[in-house]
Order: C-alpha cells, then structure tokens, then sequence
C-alpha cells in the first residue's frame, strides 16, 4: 500500500512524458496505474502538454489513457484527465511550475484515490484489477519515444542532470514519498533506489540526489530529489534496424556481384547461352 507525492515542472517538448507509476505483477498479469504529463501528438491532434493517466489489469491488453473507456470515476471538477497543462517553466528561470500529485488507496473500499495539488479529483475502482490491492513496486521518472527511423525528442528541458539543488536546469521531480502497509509515510533511501536507464548517455541522463543540509530550499525540506532528462537525437535504439538494412544491402551486393561473375565467366568461354540463360539454369 502506497501513498505518493510528487511535484514536477511541467516544461514544453515534443513527444515525451514524466510520470509516477505503482504495479503488482501476480503469474503473467500486470496491474498498472501510471499518472503524470506528457506530450502526445498521435493521441490529443497537438503538440500541448497534457494531464494523463493510464492503467491496465492485465499488461496493456486492455486498460486506456484517461477517460478513453470506462475505469477512472471523476468526483471532483478541480482537474480532468487528458486536461492540457498551459502554465511551464523556462530553462534557468527561478521561476518554476510544479504539480504536486499523490495516489492513495483507501483502507476500506481499496479503491486508488488520485490527488492533485491535495484534492482528490476521482479514483481508480478495485474491481478494475485482477490484483492491485497492493503494489509490489513504486517508480517515477520519464520516457521519450518515436517511430523506428526517426531521432528521439528532448526530455523535460532537454539539459542534462547537474546536482542543481535549485532546481533551474534539468526536469526534476522533488518531495518524492510513500506510505508504507502500517500508512506511516517514508522517502526513498539512496541505498534501496534502483536506476534504470536504457538509453545512451548522450541521449539522457537520470540522477538522485540530495538537498545539502540546513538548506532553506523549499521550505527547508532536506530530503532526496530525482533530475532527469537530455537532448535526445540518434540514441541508438534503431540500430537492429540499421543493421537488418545493412545486411539485406550485402546480400543483394553479392547477388550483383556472383550474376556478373557468371556473366563473365559465359562471356569468357564463349558460352552459346546468354548469361540471362544462365542464370535462370543457375536457379
């Protein structure tokens, strides 16, 4: 049982999404709520950044983005799912837009209750899920994608993570907690954090790190904050692709190459066939 709470910035970029997510897995079925913002071209017609959701009761094989098929019940008008977030923050500006966001599920009902900047806007039903009356695991972070072919977007201010503890250059996400079984609240511990990058490091980067003591940033709070994010570009995920191209452009190279040999060596014994004879008897 899990309580979270993030606040992020919400920056301007193309095709990309910071998010929180909780999931139990029980035998081949995932049970998933993700929630955050993201810029999604195929799926909103623009290129905005946007408020999203999206669960799943048994790994995406069904399960939507916000309100697109009937799960998440709204009890509250304050903030809509798939809403377009217009207020973002420049790089190196003091000044930041952040959005605090917890996911809390209720002791009796177990239904997962969404809260944004502390209202509670709607939940997510138990009975959605084949089995989230816990969750196994917490993370929060983000993810760029394209189509195969094309460079991947910049992520959150498209700078790399820098230690910055003012928070004015890469994407962040700060006050990051949970509420362990016996609802007592926690922070992740830098010890029992796992990263996962799975982009090259020229593309992005991720980093946690900690407000130095006696910091009077934030209110004085002197816990743990996530940076993450970079420029993008060719981040080599398409490389099976680059590599299938090259093998199909040497096989046809030594299919030209062996039929103008064999040509060659007609030509040579004064062969009565053409060589397109002989290469149809070649084949």
């Amino acid at each position: 049982m899990f309580n979270f709470f993030i606040f992020f910035i919400t920056f301007y970029f193309f095709s990309f999404l910071i998010f929180i997510f909780l999931y139990f897995v029980i035998g081949n079925a995932t049970n998933k709520i993700v929630i955050g913002w993201h810029v999604h071209p195929r799926l909103y017609n623009d290129d905005e950044t946007h408020f999203f959701s999206l669960w799943t009761s048994d790994n995406f094989k069904s399960g939507c983005y916000n309100m697109m098929c009937p799960g998440f019940i709204q009890t509250d008008r304050s903030y809509f799912l798939g809403s377009r977030l217009t207020k973002t923050t420049m790089y190196g500006s003091e000044y930041t837009v952040e959005l605090s966001i917890s996911l809390f599920q209720d002791a009796n009902s177990q239904n997962w209750w969404l809260k944004v900047e502390d209202k509670a806007i709607g939940y997510f039903p138990a009975l959605l899920f084949s089995n989230l009356t816990k969750a196994d695991q917490v993370g929060w972070g983000g993810i760029a994608m394209t189509p195969v072919g094309v460079p991947k977007p910049p992520m959150g201010t498209g700078h790399f993570p820098d230690d910055d503890s003012l928070l004015i250059h890469a994407c962040y996400l700060r006050d990051v907690a949970f509420q362990n079984a016996s609802r007592q609240e926690d922070y992740p511990q830098l010890y029992s954090t796992q990263l996962y990058q799975n982009a090259p490091c020229n593309c992005y980067h991720v980093g946690i790190y900690e407000f130095p003591e006696n910091s009077d940033q934030f209110g004085g709070f002197a816990g743990s904050f996530i940076q993450f994010g970079g420029p993008g570009g060719d981040c080599g995920n398409d490389n099976f692709f680059k590599l299938f191209g090259l093998v199909c452009v040497i096989i046809i190279m030594v299919f030209v190459i062996n039929f103008f040999l064999i040509c060659l060596r007609a030509y040579l014994h004064k062969s009565s066939g053409s060589c397109c004879d002989v290469v149809a008897g070649k084949l």
